[in-house]
């Protein structure tokens, strides 16, 4: 059974079900960083990967000397273009998984994540969740990174 609003809440976990709460919870993420910031994603959807906040907030991380890699696959929206100028421009670096990964997630820092409920197509409404100072969960999301990473392709 699964968790209700108020449980979660009080767990100190923020949840999202909708794209723009998700972008704000993702730009949070990407403004706490400090070292690192992992993403496990789908194709690199415009709707999110080429929005001009988060294009920001990734250029803000750098500029911070954050390093942002980014996991996808295999394929990237056609219409995703911000994104890859900031990969080209050497603000994240993009790495092309085999098959599309079944979980989605972030790891910032080995200490804050977002895991998204499984989906089986681009759908922009899905649920996420947002844990921050989560230590143990933050590095077995950042063992399955490296893992993924070890069997993608850079781009």
């Amino acid at each position: 059974m699964p968790l209700d609003d108020l449980a979660l809440y009080l767990l100190g976990i923020k949840t999202n079900r909708d794209i723009s709460r998700s972008k704000v919870f993702f730009k949070e993420l990407i403004d706490r960083a400090q070292s690192w910031i992992g993403i496990v994603a789908g194709n690199l959807s415009h709707e999110f990967y080429d929005d001009p906040e988060i294009l920001e907030a990734f250029r803000q991380a750098h500029g911070r000397g954050v390093e942002i890699e980014i996991i996808h696959g295999p394929n990237v929206d056609e219409k995703s273009q911000a994104i890859l100028r900031l990969a080209q421009e050497g603000i994240v670096h993009l790495y092309r998984f085999p098959k599309r990964p079944k979980n989605h997630f972030v790891v910032v820092d080995e200490k804050h994540v977002k895991v998204e409920d499984f989906h089986l197509k681009d759908q922009l409404e899905r649920q996420a969740y947002i844990k921050y100072n989560t230590i143990y969960l933050a590095k077995r999301l950042t063992v399955r990174f490296a893992h993924m990473k070890s069997e993608s392709v850079r781009e």
